[in-house]
């Protein structure tokens, strides 16, 4: 899983925003508990990060490097390559944990008057 952990916190958002397409707009609870869990799911599969990051902190370059340059459409040179360093790892642990919180607190709100 460290090999494609970016790869896994980048799109986890992404299958829940698909999932929630095929969802009823009149099922708001339903909505709220899909965002919720899949908001909880992108910040916990951000939490190895931190020790892994940690024990990585003063080698030099990007961290969990994944992906190849030029593989992925090969005619026209585009590679999908993804890759931490220390401000990125801060970034994303701030963004997942941020996109739970919203979500959490969003479902929480209640109805203006």
């Amino acid at each position: 899983m460290q090999s494609h952990i970016l790869s896994i916190i980048l799109f986890t958002p992404l299958v829940g925003a698909v999932l929630l397409l095929f969802v009823p707009k009149e099922s708001k609870q339903a909505i709220r508990w899909i965002g919720n869990l899949f908001g909880l799911a992108g910040f916990l599969v951000s939490l190895p990060l931190v020790p892994w990051f940690w024990a990585q902190r003063f080698l030099p370059g990007f961290k969990f490097m994944e992906g190849a340059p030029n593989n992925w459409i090969p005619s026209i040179g585009a590679g999908y390559v993804l890759g931490i360093d220390g401000i990125s790892f801060l970034l994303i642990m701030l963004t997942t944990l941020l996109g739970w919180i919203r979500s959490f607190l969003r479902g929480r709100r209640s109805k203006p008057a």
